[in-house]
């Protein structure tokens, strides 16, 4: 009895070819029949193998999309749990809460590093994944430095601080921002280039 296998889509088939159990069965010692039987179950082992990997192989392709689409989708939701932590931020400092700012900024810079870390160790997924991924490794960690350098000066006003101190750390801030703009363009033209490459439409998602 001989064993073939064939892998597909990371998972393995076997199928089985074997001249004497049809034999076996029906007791039949002819040479001719016996070397007509051998070519046909020949034929329908390549037959089977045909079937196996036509539809295998529209499966492979959905599944390797999938899993590209749900690669973006978890690096949708890291920035958009981190801008949606820049929005509390900023609405303290804008009711004057500047006791709370510092906890805010430091769980966002937590939240970052372990993110940059996790996808550090993760496995890129899909044509380009490893570009996109290290793309928005880059961004965080511009986000973090953003964070750092821009959030915490906003933490030493108090309510009786002048507006010279308000917009020292206003100007700061935007001047750090200059650089966020350019990684975010950058992150989203791979993010399309990622979709692109992967067969899959972005709709409406968005990075940020």
């Amino acid at each position: 009895m001989n064993q073939h296998k064939v892998t597909l889509c990371r998972h393995s088939f076997y199928f089985q070819t074997n001249g004497n159990s049809l034999i076996a069965r029906v007791g039949m010692t002819n040479k001719s029949y016996l070397a007509k039987n051998y070519f046909l179950m020949k034929s329908l082992s390549a037959l089977l193998l045909s079937a196996v990997i036509c539809f295998s192989f529209p499966s492979c392709q959905y599944m390797d999309i999938r899993n590209a689409v749900k690669f973006n989708d978890s690096i949708i939701k890291i920035n958009q749990a981190i801008m949606s932590n820049a929005k509390i931020w900023g609405d303290s400092l804008r009711a004057g809460d500047y006791t709370s700012l510092n906890k805010i900024r430091v769980n966002t810079e937590n939240y970052i590093q372990h993110h940059i870390e996790a996808l550090e160790k993760m496995e890129a997924v899909g044509k380009g994944g490893e570009q996109f991924k290290r793309e928005e490794i880059s961004y965080l960690k511009m986000e973090k430095k953003v964070i750092n350098l821009g959030f915490s000066p906003f933490e030493q006003l108090t309510s009786d601080r002048g507006s010279e101190a308000i917009q020292a750390a206003n100007d700061n801030l935007d001047e750090l921002g200059k650089g966020e703009e350019v990684e975010i363009n950058r992150l989203k033209k791979r993010q399309q280039q990622y979709a692109e490459d992967n067969k899959f439409v972005l709709q409406r998602k968005k990075l940020i």
